[in-house]
């Protein structure tokens, strides 16, 4: 496999230069709706690949389909905490890697299946830079400082960043710090981790992950992660080491590291998992200093997620090129193509994935070139390319001593400086996604002349650079134009109206004042994608509104694009395109999903006239044009969806189970229609409901799909459902078959399923294992304001006879919900029904498309409601919304059932018991300390729990002073510790990241208490008085308490 500038070492300064293992030529003794894609560069001459993907043997990522299962053992993709279907699965012995693909593509629960891939650090071993004086930097190439010389910093090696003097960044710097109101961005350098206590990086880091290891330990043993976070936004002004590109910010650094020590590839997977804990952990920014030849699913899915919640990604172009050869002045390899006789042959390769990927900003090198130009780097790869920046004789922050700067070169070392620039852009105006971003450096980019290298081919500037040299002030400076539509309904029949504007905005994205005549026009492009493609051109002017009339359609699709005349293109960054999209409406069906006796018909209908509709069964590619109604005689999935105009409907599934029975030709016998209809005895009519349906499979059929999955999970429908629920019998034989193969069973029904883990409970081979889901009538004491959201199910597990109430692992259940009954997902969840009380609690649960996830350790009986419990003290109060919230949770109750005493002050044992609920901390038998909280007091319980929690500490080694109240700053210190106990893999803010703030009283503030009031004022729990101060020794009122609560579970919460 021929990797040309990875292959061999990069003679560079007096020392050689290798190149680096995240794609950049390594760092060495220096101690040393959106918008769209722009449409892609054409050359004449294809742009050839690196080398073919390398696939990890024995090892294959599996997305299955969100209604299935990962096999037991199965590594889950995310390290959030949030559901993943997305995983890596081991090989069955002796099956090769295509063959385990082909394998997992035959199962219909399996979206995709593909390779897990490495993604190259080089195929040499990294060389760690060795410590020197900074003597011996002098005259190794300063920076032509244009614009240092206007940034206030003591920085040592300032001066030879010539990569924040060409891109002129540092303007950046100066800009934002007019902003007041900005706010902290945070880079995720998804790398090889970072040097913990680097002086030039402590102060920005935050705690960060080691994906491989899964712990919280992303220390750097391999030095390129050090270097990249450095460039990106290492401390400025702290007479240590370097700058940042992103300045004095206020930017933080999440570490991700995904490679091990030592290690020569990265897996895909980690690759992509890091991504979706970056994204779910705080990132703002994400810069991915790594690559490889092919394109991976499983991370263009990971990337994707991170530009749903408006993240740029970054991503280094690859370093594999050899653009310039023997004498010439570029040619970073002449002196060891001298040693070793041999002239590497000139070659341009294409960028790498992810840098490839439409929406993410792609990121070249460029190198000084004889006469103080610049040109291409001699190992910068080209296609798509969104800018360059400066990629050799880097400076930045080394993993070799606690003060170490190093050199390095490499694409990798570029990608951070636009890294920087973004997270500055963001400062400004936090709503910019990726592909605004990408857009904007493309478009503010200094053009650069294509290289004159002798037969490198013939390719445009645009391959070589994108837009050209990234341009901090021009980033800043050149306004940028917004385009908006909007098709409403024309006066006239039979017409529609499509109103189009375009305004100049400037960097915060507030309105600009155009700069042109007022006879300037912009063309705009108006594509309608419905059935044949047509397109008209009209012309729009700055600040006024186009409009043009089209006919009335009820299923169109639109893209509305600008193009600016030539002699606006330097002037303006131009918008991106519009698309206006109505599709038609999802078919229904008659009748209604659910479980039917005999042979059933089911038609299909839409409210789009004259649309097509069409259908397939799931588990089958097959599709049908529907001309009639649809007979079924077993157990089917029916999915359809509608076309018109060429345009294509939501696709949506319907489930039919069908029995043994009489045929029916025209509605048949339904023993449950979905969880939208109450069942019987429900909400329903009066009456008992029917006894449940007993569905028992045979037992030698069941154990041999378990033996035959090899640990992959096997599911089991329950084939009817009857009014009154089902009961599934098994022997507990195939509970402990599954128990030592390792495989989990589910068991789905209507509107439920069960996913049960090996060894949940412990049964003998000869026992019936029963259980049994039914659709009980309500329970008594649901309150007026909970509204129902599901049927109510009372689910219990016997063996032998004998109630199993507590499981030795906890089971899944996931329930289906009528999301037009749920109109706020934080005031619902799954209830449990209290039978000793009569009262219904909060139990927990994660939504999900119309489905709430819920793991139990035990069974009873449970319900999805919505909780509109209301005060009426708290009408127009400010703490409305979070005490009902909370409210909904079982953890703020009122004084009265009608008053909630928003005001009322809090003593210490109150908001000690506030925190344990809010928690839901688990019961602990340790002992009490403190002499002062009686045997019998409520809230004993609640004490031990917090103690052993390591939440709380008392006035004294004996004393807790529970009836004194709570003030601000105790409540803080609480706060903290709640915090960090909750912590854990994809748990949210790092309560020790917090950007601190400062208070004019802070001199006041008890000593004991000072971090943790910064901490909890930087992540917003707690918040200053209108002066400007903290009172920390006021007491917090019942309000206050239940708004700080509700932000540490939720710290996007008023």
């Amino acid at each position: 496999m021929d990797w040309p500038k990875q292959r061999l070492a990069c003679a560079g300064l007096a020392a050689a230069l290798v190149l680096s293992p995240f794609l950049s030529c390594a760092a060495d003794a220096a101690a040393e709706m959106g918008t769209a894609e722009p449409e892609p560069v054409q050359e004449s001459e294809p742009i050839p690949a690196a080398s073919a993907p390398e696939v990890v043997p024995g090892k294959v990522l599996v997305k299955y389909k969100k209604t299935a299962e990962a096999p037991s053992g199965a590594r889950m993709l995310k390290a959030s905490g949030k559901v993943s279907t997305t995983v890596t699965v081991q090989t069955q012995e002796q099956e090769s890697v295509p063959d385990a693909v082909k394998r997992l593509m035959e199962n219909p629960d399996v979206e995709y299946a593909e390779p897990v891939y490495r993604f190259h650090y080089t195929d040499l071993d990294y060389r760690p830079a060795l410590p020197v004086e900074k003597g011996s930097l002098l005259g190794a190439g300063k920076g032509s400082g244009k614009s240092l010389k206007t940034v206030a910093s003591n920085d040592p090696y300032l001066d030879y960043q010539w990569g924040l003097s060409v891109t002129e960044l540092t303007y950046g710097w100066e800009r934002v710090q007019g902003n007041t109101d900005r706010q902290p961005v945070t880079i995720a350098v998804i790398d090889s981790g970072v040097r913990a206590d680097h002086e030039d990086l402590a102060g920005v880091l935050l705690r960060g992950y080691d994906v491989k290891n899964r712990d919280w330990n992303p220390e750097d043993e391999n030095g390129h992660g050090t270097m990249v976070a450095g460039l990106a936004a290492a401390l400025t002004d702290n007479g240590v080491g370097i700058a940042g590109a992103a300045g004095p910010g206020p930017v933080r650094i999440l570490p991700v590291k995904v490679g091990g020590s030592g290690r020569t590839d990265i897996e895909s997977s980690d690759v992509a998992e890091g991504i979706y804990w970056a994204a779910d952990n705080g990132a703002d920014v994400i810069n991915l200093s790594l690559g490889m030849s092919g394109e991976v699913q499983a991370v263009k899915d990971a990337i994707e997620y991170a530009f749903s919640k408006k993240i740029v990604v970054v991503a280094a172009a690859g370093n594999d090129s050899n653009h310039w050869t023997g004498d010439e002045a570029g040619n970073v390899l002449r002196e060891e193509e001298e040693t070793e006789g041999e002239e590497l042959p000139r070659r341009a390769y294409r960028t790498l994935f992810p840098a490839s990927m439409p929406g993410v900003v792609s990121v070249g090198s460029v190198t000084r070139a004889e006469g103080g130009g610049l040109t291409i780097a001699d190992f910068s790869n080209i296609g798509r390319v969104t800018v360059v920046a400066p990629g050799t004789s880097m400076y930045s922050t080394l993993h070799t001593g606690p003060d170490a700067v190093g050199i390095g070169n490499g694409t990798s070392f570029s990608a951070p400086l636009a890294a920087g620039l973004a997270a500055l852009l963001k400062m400004q105006d936090p709503d910019l996604t990726s592909a605004d971003v990408e857009r904007i450096l493309s478009h503010t980019a200094r053009r650069l002349e294509p290289p004159a290298a002798k037969g490198s081919g013939s390719y445009s500037a645009s391959a070589y650079y994108g837009g050209g040299l990234l341009d901090g002030t021009a980033a800043f400076t050149r306004p940028r134009l917004s385009l908006t539509a909007l098709r409403t309904t024309a006066g006239s029949a039979g017409q529609s109206l499509l109103q189009a504007k375009l305004r100049a905005e400037d960097d915060t994205g507030r309105e600009a004042g155009a700069e042109v005549s007022p006879g300037t026009a912009v063309r705009v492009s108006i594509t309608s994608r419905t059935g044949e493609s047509k397109t008209v051109t009209r012309e729009v002017y700055l600040g006024r509104t186009l409009e043009e009339r089209l006919n009335a359609e009820d299923v169109y699709h639109l893209e509305v694009q600008a193009k600016l005349p030539e002699d606006l293109e330097g002037r303006y960054v131009p918008p991106g395109p519009v698309v206006l999209l109505k599709r038609p409406g999802a078919p229904e069906t008659s009748p209604a999903a659910g479980s039917y006796t005999g042979k059933q018909t089911v038609e299909l209908k839409t409210v789009t006239a004259g649309a097509k509709l069409v259908y397939g069964f799931a588990g089958s590619t097959t599709v049908y044009d529907y001309t009639g109604p649809i007979t079924l005689t077993e157990s089917r999935t029916l999915v359809v969806y509608a076309v018109k105009n060429g345009i294509a409907s939501e696709p949506r599934s319907y489930k039919y189970t069908i029995g043994a029975g009489s045929s029916n030709s025209g509605g048949g016998s339904s023993s449950g229609t979905g969880v939208s209809q109450p069942a019987a005895g429900e909400g329903g009519s009066p009456g008992a409901a029917p006894p449940p349906v007993t569905v028992a499979p045979p037992k030698e059929e069941l154990k041999e799909r378990i033996t035959s999955a090899k640990g992959a999970p096997v599911t089991v429908d329950v084939p009817d459902k009857g009014a009154g629920g089902w009961v599934f019998e098994l022997a507990g034989e195939v509970w402990n078959l599954a128990k030592t193969t390792g495989t989990k069973l589910i068991i789905q029904g209507d509107g439920l399923s069960f996913t049960v883990p090996p060894g949940a409970f412990d049964v003998a081979d000869d026992t019936a294992v029963k259980l049994s889901a039914l659709s009980a009538a309500e329970a008594p004491g649901r309150p007026a304001y909970a509204e129902p959201a599901s049927p109510v199910y009372k689910l219990r597990l016997e063996a032998g006879g004998q109630e199993i109430t507590a499981f030795e692992k906890p089971v899944l259940l996931t329930v289906d919900f009528d999301g037009g009954k749920i109109t706020d997902l934080n005031r619902s969840g799954v209830y449990r029904y209290e039978e000793e009380t009569g009262n219904w609690a909060y139990a927990g649960g994660s939504p999900e498309q119309n489905q709430y996830r819920i793991e139990l350790k035990g069974f009873g009986r449970f319900t999805v409601m919505q909780w509109n419990r209301h005060f009426a003290d708290l009408e127009g109060h400010w703490a409305r919304e979070a005490v009902e919230r909370m409210a909904s949770k079982g953890v703020a109750d009122g004084m009265t059932d009608t008053e909630f005493a928003p005001d009322a002050e809090v003593t210490r044992a109150q908001f000690t018991a506030l925190l344990a609920r809010t928690l839901q901390l688990p019961q602990s038998a340790g002992e009490l300390p403190f002499g002062d909280v009686p045997e019998d007091a409520w809230y004993r319980q609640a004490l031990v729990n917090a103690l052993a929690a390591g939440l709380i500490s008392g006035v004294s080694d004996t004393q807790f002073a529970p009836d004194e109240l709570i003030t601000r700053e105790q409540m803080a210190l609480m706060l903290v510790n709640a915090g960090n106990y909750a912590a854990g893999p994809g748990n949210g803010a790092v309560l020790a990241s917090a950007e601190p703030v400062s208070f004019r009283d802070g001199g006041r503030i008890s000593a004991w208490a000072a971090e943790a009031v910064k901490k909890a004022a930087g992540l917003g729990l707690l918040k200053g008085m209108p002066d400007g101060t903290f009172g920390p020794a006021n007491p917090a009122s019942r309000g206050q308490a239940v708004t700080v609560l509700c932000r540490l579970l939720d710290p996007d919460a008023p």
